[in-house]
């Protein structure tokens, strides 16, 4: 409660500035609550911002979303994205991932194994896609 009511006295110069590091830094500290509340004052003025501020924005919800184990709301809105706006190849990278993690952890899982595909097609380092494939395969 602390740190929420510290990020509500700042000044709102300062969290537009900064947000997307505090946010990230909140998720590291799994001060969920303190990086919702930061997101939430950014989403009241997000029509001002560009095309690739919201997609920032948006990736940080919806890593706010994993961490919280709102799976399906982090699907969703990933899904969504990818179909909203134009995204270069590593944004889509990201996208296709974090909806694949959601689908993942409902167990959703030949979906979630097709995404880690296509992802693997482009990217085949791409963070725990290798480890997401083979552990989809040894529990069938």
């Amino acid at each position: 409660r602390c740190m929420t009511k510290v990020c509500e006295l700042q000044d709102e110069e300062i969290i537009v500035k900064f947000y997307s590091d505090l946010v990230v830094c909140f998720l590291t500290m799994k001060f969920y609550e303190v990086a919702n509340s930061i997101l939430n004052r950014i989403e009241k003025n997000i029509d001002a911002y560009t095309v690739e501020e919201k997609i920032n924005h948006e990736y940080l919800r919806i890593n706010l979303l994993l961490e919280e184990k709102k799976y399906w709301e982090a699907s969703a809105r990933a899904e969504n994205l990818l179909l909203t706006y134009p995204l270069i190849p590593g944004e889509e990278t990201c996208f296709l991932y974090l909806n694949a993690e959601a689908k993942f952890f409902i167990g959703r899982k030949q979906e979630a194994k097709e995404i880690y595909l296509k992802i693997k097609k482009t990217s085949p380092n791409y963070r725990l896609v290798e480890n997401r494939l083979l552990e989809i395969e040894i529990n069938k």
